[in-house]
């Protein structure tokens, strides 16, 4: 907070590790232009359930194998 000045070498540098790029205020239509064409990541969202692990299975098998043993007796 000393300077409100932005750093722009470091912005650059930020911008520039994950392949992007600062953009001018006067180079926006240019920009809007690639859009279309430029290549973006894909992201793609990967889950399972619990119940359907081995070790879960398996403690919920115990557990229920030891409430029976236990209303058997």
């Amino acid at each position: 907070m000393k300077r409100l000045v932005p750093n722009r070498d470091l912005l650059e540098k930020i911008a520039a590790s994950p392949g992007g790029e600062i953009l001018e205020t006067d180079k926006l239509d240019e920009f809007a232009a690639r859009l279309p064409v430029m290549e973006a990541p894909e992201t793609r969202t990967w889950s399972r359930s619990l119940w359907h692990t081995l070790l879960v299975s398996l403690l919920v098998l115990e557990c229920v194998a030891k409430i029976y043993h236990q209303v058997e007796q």
